[in-house]
C-alpha cells in the first residue's frame, strides 16, 4: 500500500503534474473571479496572520466574514451555549431549523481558520443553511484557538461537545444524537476526521457520516495545487498555510496528520475539494488514501471554486447548488438508519 504522504509527489494518475498559470486567476470560476476582483478593488481583505499581529488578523477575519453571515434561513431555535469542556467552559451554538421533525438528527460542525482564526460568527450562515437544507439540528463548536491553546486541546473539546450531545441532547433539546454526522471545513475538516478517529479508539457510538470540505490535512507545500494556487490570487496562500501549521504543534502521543492516524473503521466519508485551492491536493490525497483502505468514501471536486467557497455561497451560484446537494446527502444518511456505503 502507498504511504498517503507520498501521494503529493509521486507520478501517475493520482495528481496532475505541475504547470504554470497562464493568467492571474487561471481556472477560477467566472463568478469567483469577479467576486475576488470586486473585493480586491474595494480593499476588503481577510486576516493575514503571516504578516499581521495575530489580534489584528483575527479582528479582520471577523470583519471580513460579517457581511456573509447576514440574512439566510431563519431558525426555530438559535441558541448560544456554554458546555462543560475538557478544561473549562466551551462555547457552542445550537441551530434547530423550522423544517426539523420531532427529535431531529444532528450535525456537529467544526469551523475552519487554520485553528487560529474564525469562530461561530464567521460560519453562522453556513451552519444555518446546512440545518435548513438538511432538516437536522446543527451544533457549532467554538473550540479554543491556537497558538495560545495548542493541539490537542481542540480535539478534547470536540469530544466534550459530542459527550454533551449524547448525554443531554435528547433531554434538553429533543435531539436524537444517535443519528449524528460530523462536518467541517479546512482546519475544521481536520478536526472532524480526528474526532471520528478518537471516537473509534474510545469505542464510542460512531457517527453516520463525515463531511470534510477542503481540509487542511498534511503539512506539505510542494504539491501541484500549492504551485498553482498558493501565490495569493486565489485567496488562501501557501505562506499562510505554513504559518497555520507552525502555529499548531504536533499532538502528543501520535501523529498530528489524520492520514497517518489510521483510516480503518471510519464512518462514510464525503470528501469535498475546491478545484482552485492550494489545499486541493490535500483533499485528493485523503480521498485516495481512504480508497486504498477500501473505506466508504465519495470524492467531489468543485471545479473552479476557491478555498472557503461554502462561506462564499451567498454570492456563488455553483457553491449554493453544491451546498444544497451536500445537505441533502447528509439528510439521507441521517434518516436512513445506517451508515452510507457508496457504490
Amino acid at each position: 500500500m502507498s504511504d498517503p504522504l507520498t501521494l503529493f509527489t509521486r507520478g501517475g494518475s493520482s495528481l496532475p503534474t505541475i504547470i504554470r498559470q497562464t493568467s492571474t486567476r487561471a481556472g477560477l470560476h467566472p463568478e469567483a473571479a469577479a467576486l475576488f476582483d470586486s473585493l480586491e478593488r474595494s480593499g476588503i481583505l481577510s486576516g493575514r496572520p503571516e504578516s499581521q499581529p495575530l489580534a489584528t488578523a483575527r479582528a479582520r477575519a471577523q470583519s471580513f466574514w460579517y457581511p456573509w453571515n447576514t440574512g439566510g434561513p431563519r431558525m426555530r431555535l438559535r441558541r448560544d451555549l456554554s458546555l462543560d469542556g475538557s478544561d473549562g467552559p466551551l462555547a457552542a451554538r445550537l441551530f434547530i431549523p423550522c423544517s426539523a421533525s420531532t427529535e431531529p438528527p444532528v450535525i456537529v460542525y467544526f469551523h475552519g481558520g487554520g485553528y487560529a482564526l474564525n469562530g461561530l460568527d464567521t460560519h453562522d450562515r453556513l451552519m444555518r443553511t446546512l440545518a435548513d437544507a438538511s432538516g437536522a439540528a446543527v451544533l457549532g463548536v467554538g473550540y479554543a484557538l491556537a497558538p495560545e491553546h495548542p493541539f490537542p486541546t481542540q480535539a478534547a473539546q470536540a469530544l466534550s461537545a459530542i459527550d454533551w450531545l449524547l448525554r443531554r441532547g435528547r433531554r434538553d433539546f429533543a435531539i436524537d444524537a444517535r443519528r449524528m454526522a460530523l462536518a467541517g471545513d479546512s482546519a475544521g475538516a481536520h478536526l472532524a476526521l480526528w474526532t471520528a478517529q478518537s471516537m473509534r479508539e474510545a469505542d464510542w457510538p460512531a457517527a453516520r457520516m463525515l463531511l470534510l470540505a477542503y481540509g487542511m490535512m498534511v503539512p506539505r507545500f510542494d504539491s501541484a495545487s500549492h504551485a498553482l494556487y498558493g501565490g495569493g490570487a486565489y485567496g488562501l496562500t501557501t505562506e499562510r498555510m505554513r504559518w497555520f501549521w507552525n502555529a499548531v504543534p504536533p499532538a502528543q502521543g501520535r501523529p498530528f496528520t489524520p492520514l497517518t492516524a489510521g483510516l480503518d473503521d471510519l464512518p462514510s466519508c464525503l470528501v469535498v475539494g475546491a478545484g482552485a485551492d492550494c489545499l486541493r491536493d490535500d483533499s485528493r490525497a485523503l480521498a485516495e488514501a481512504l480508497e486504498l483502505r477500501d473505506a466508504p468514501v465519495r470524492f467531489i471536486e468543485a471545479e473552479g471554486l476557491p478555498h472557503s467557497f461554502l462561506q462564499y455561497a451567498p454570492a456563488l451560484e455553483p457553491a449554493r447548488r453544491l451546498l444544497g446537494d451536500l445537505a441533502s446527502t447528509l439528510a439521507r444518511s441521517l434518516e436512513s438508519g445506517a451508515p452510507v456505503r457508496w457504490s
